[in-house]
């Protein structure tokens, strides 16, 4: 924890976030990525399906192979075995040399299950996390595709709910100039 202050406290189901302002983004120490802020770091400033380029062919349940999925992520199409995770770094980093953001297990986001507003006004960063009322499900969301999951999964606007595969991991976070610390 490198002594910072811990981001969250969980009592039971009850998650409290606990910056000085209420906001996730307050927070000094390390917690899960919103989805907004893992779909940036996924993207690396492209604006394509994958890091590596878009996405083109079906998006049936099959496990056919994609050139660009399978540059980036193990998914059905490129797995050695059926529920077989791989070791990090094998296939190719994003821009920022962030590996493993497509594929292999599925990460869990700050977010809990919410639509994407319906607003013809761009939102900056929106966050719907497990216990705000705009949530409509504590359930958080997965981004980036596991190993049992189709090419398509493994876009970058792709969102999964649940776990209902057990392949799921997660990245930490932290943000790196939120209001100084109280002396």
């Amino acid at each position: 924890s490198e002594g910072l202050p811990p981001c969250f406290a969980i009592e039971g189901e009850v998650v409290t976030v606990l910056s000085e302002d209420g906001s996730v983004y307050g927070c000094h120490g390390y917690r899960l990525p919103t989805e907004a802020e893992w779909e940036y770091a996924y993207r690396a400033g492209t604006q394509t399906a994958f890091y590596n380029g878009d996405f083109e062919g079906s998006v049936s349940g099959d496990c056919n192979h994609h050139p660009n999925a399978s540059a980036i992520g193990w998914y059905c199409g490129t797995t050695p075995g059926p529920e077989e995770r791989q070791a990090p770094k094998e296939k190719s980093p994003n821009a920022w040399g962030l590996y493993d953001m497509a594929g292999n297990v599925r990460e869990i986001c700050w977010d809990g299950q919410s639509p994407f507003p319906a607003s013809s006004t761009p939102q900056t960063d929106p966050v719907a996390w497990p216990h705000d009322p705009s949530a409509v499900s504590a359930e958080p969301v997965n981004r980036g595709g596991g190993y049992m999951d189709n090419a398509h999964f493994l876009r970058a606007a792709a969102r999964h709910f649940g776990d209902d595969q057990g392949a799921t991991g997660f990245r930490l976070v932290r943000t790196l100039s939120p209001a100084p610390l109280s002396e």
